[in-house]
């Protein structure tokens, strides 16, 4: 952050009846911007580690490919971003290319899988493990 951002993130504050010194205010932007930083490499992290167990890129995820196997990778990936970040199912959506219907209709599936479909369960059960 800039010398200017962080004195308009103070007056913003004053406008509150919030007075910090420039000290603290520069601490929460130092922390604001590390959660947000691990944040980003948590969805990267579990992206690719759900691309290597299913064999699937995040390219295929994100097209607009129905097959099961594609369907598998990207229900896993959004599940798991949604367990373990603090990402809205919109932005999850955008993360694919899709909408947060999709999101929900993912975390149908993955909370309750056909009990035909033990791909899915094996590399569910693995990536909760290891992610």
């Amino acid at each position: 952050m800039t010398e200017k951002e962080f004195i308009a993130f103070r007056e913003e504050l004053k406008l509150h009846s919030i007075v910090l010194p420039m000290k603290i205010v520069r601490r929460i932007f130092k922390i604001a911007t590390d959660v947000k930083q691990r944040g980003k490499s948590d969805v990267k992290r579990i992206i690719d580690e759900t691309a290597f167990q299913t064999k699937i890129s995040y390219r295929r995820m994100k097209s607009k490919k129905r097959t099961h196997n594609v369907f598998t990778a990207r229900v896993l990936a959004m599940n798991l971003i949604k367990l373990r970040t603090n990402l809205s199912q919109e932005e999850i959506g955008k993360l694919f290319n899709r909408d947060h219907a999709t999101v929900i209709y993912a975390e149908k599936y993955f909370n309750d899988p056909p009990p035909n479909d033990v791909e899915f369960i094996r590399i569910k059960e693995k990536l909760l493990k290891t992610v």
